[in-house]
């Protein structure tokens, strides 16, 4: 496999994770998304980016920290384990029809929306802002990246943007025109969209998901998502390091 096929592979994969993402995180929980976690199509399309993997053939491997100091094992291993963590929590809850469902769909009230007080605020304004309340500058700065994109969520300017669900819509969004300007050899396109997920993901994605992770983890209740949330944050990681080694040529 030449560097180009790796290069696309990795553009098809990074959007088919944030879509799935998007779509755990984004409404009540859904028999489809549950078997998509567990399916081999998901290890798959995550090994990519796993130590010794294709993508780790790419100029400078695909998990180097800032400073180049070779950190590629130890991210690539860390999402491997956690990827295993998570689809062993939707096996589970596969494995339990109907009765699981329902428990996740307790916990995803519980965990994202109420009526009490969420205890796994999903919004980014939440865990980045003086204290947990949502339309923060945080939230004005992510709008402004929508707009600038052209990609308005739906219900634009009516709820608070910052919401997980959708900062990784807009990521498998950049994603995805990416991909494309890469098969049609638009450098223009592919800059900027390569630019912007890496921005996004840098300034506004990774920045609060320790603490999401954290708040998962003090929860009393939702494996699967406690175990998504952490496949996420340790997949950023990895991807931020992918955007910054891949080239269109």
């Amino acid at each position: 496999m030449d560097e180009r096929e790796t290069v696309a592979l990795g553009l098809s994969a990074r959007t088919a994770v944030y879509s799935l993402m998007q779509a755990l995180f984004g409404r009540e929980p859904q028999e489809s998304v549950v078997a998509s976690l567990a399916s081999p199509e998901l290890l798959q399309v995550t090994s990519l980016f796993f130590d010794g993997q294709p993508l780790g053939g790419l100029a400078g491997g695909c998990c180097a920290d800032a400073a180049g100091g070779g950190s590629e094992r130890a991210a690539g291993e860390l999402l491997r384990a956690r990827v295993g963590e998570l689809q062993a929590a939707a096996q589970r809850c596969a494995d339990g029809g109907a009765e699981a469902l329902d428990a996740l769909s307790s916990a995803y009230a519980r965990l994202f929306v109420g009526p009490r007080r969420p205890e796994a605020a999903p919004w980014e304004s939440a865990h980045r802002g003086e204290d947990d309340t949502l339309f923060q500058p945080s939230t004005l700065e992510v709008r402004k990246a929508y707009v600038a994109h052209g990609l308005i969520p739906s219900r634009y300017p009516r709820i608070a943007d910052d919401h997980l669900a959708i900062e990784l819509g807009f990521l498998a969004s950049l994603g995805q025109r990416a991909a494309q300007a890469f098969e049609q050899g638009d450098a223009e396109a592919w800059k900027v969209n390569v630019s912007a997920s890496r921005e996004f993901l840098r300034d506004h994605v990774r920045p609060w998901l320790p603490s999401f992770c954290q708040a998962l983890d003090q929860a009393s209740c939702g494996d699967l998502y406690r175990e998504a949330a952490r496949a996420l944050e340790s997949f950023t990681q990895v991807d931020i390091s992918f955007l910054e080694t891949a080239s269109l040529s």
